[in-house]
C-alpha cells in the first residue's frame, strides 16, 4: 500500500509554542489535532530522536475528566508493547503542561488515505483489518478495551505496518475470578 508521509507542518506563528522546548524535547512541527490535544513532531534533545509528542491544552487542565483521560491513555499505552499499537516512549509534566511521548509513525491515518487515493482494494483492506484486529487482541489480552476505534485512530506507516492510536477512551478491565468483563 503505497503512499507518500503525512506531516504537514503548522507555522510557528499560528502555534506558540512550536520551536520552543518541553523538557528535554524539541517540538519542530505540529502534526495532528485532536480532542485531546495536539500533536508534535519533535526532537529528543539528548537522544537525538525524532518522536510524537502529544499536549494536553493548557484549556482542558481545569477540567478534571480531561486531565484523568489523558492520564488514562498514559497509562494505557505505556502498558502495551505490540507492532499494532503505539509505542509509548515517555510521559509527564512540565511546569504543569501534560505530555505523551510516543514513536513517530510516517505515514497517513486511514481516513486521510482513503480521502487521498481512494478505496483500498479488498485484500489491502484485509489485511489492514488483520492487523488491527491483532493489535486490538493484544489490549484486550491486557484488560484494555480501545472504545474508540475508527479509520483516524488507524496509522498506515511506511512498510505497510497498521498502527493503532489513541488509547484516551480505553477503558481497563477489571475482572474478578470467575466474572468476566461483560458482568460488570
Amino acid at each position: 500500500i503505497g503512499h507518500e508521509p503525512s506531516f504537514s507542518a503548522t507555522s510557528i506563528e499560528s502555534d506558540p509554542i512550536l520551536g520552543g522546548k518541553l523538557g528535554v524535547y524539541q517540538l519542530m512541527a505540529k502534526i495532528g489535532q485532536g480532542g485531546m490535544g495536539a500533536v508534535y513532531k519533535a526532537r529528543h534533545t539528548k537522544l537525538k530522536r525524532m518522536v510524537a509528542l502529544k499536549v494536553l491544552p493548557d484549556s482542558r487542565l481545569t477540567k478534571s475528566d480531561a486531565v484523568a483521560r489523558f492520564e488514562r491513555e498514559m497509562e494505557a499505552v505505556g502498558k502495551l508493547s505490540h507492532p499494532n499499537i503505539i509505542q509509548a516512549h515517555d510521559a509527564g509534566d512540565v511546569n504543569g503542561t501534560h505530555f505523551l511521548v510516543m514513536e513517530l509513525v510516517d505515514g497517513y491515518n486511514l481516513a486521510e488515505l482513503v480521502r487521498k487515493q481512494g478505496s483500498l482494494s479488498v485484500a489491502n483492506s484485509c489485511e489492514l483489518i488483520r492487523q488491527a484486529a491483532t493489535g486490538l487482541q493484544h489490549a484486550h489480552e491486557h484488560s484494555l478495551v480501545h472504545r474508540d476505534i475508527k479509520p483516524s485512530n488507524l496509522m498506515l506507516a511506511q512498510d505497510g505496518t497498521l498502527k493503532i492510536l489513541d488509547l484516551g477512551l480505553a477503558r481497563l478491565q477489571e475482572v474478578t475470578q470467575g466474572q468476566t468483563a461483560d458482568d460488570q
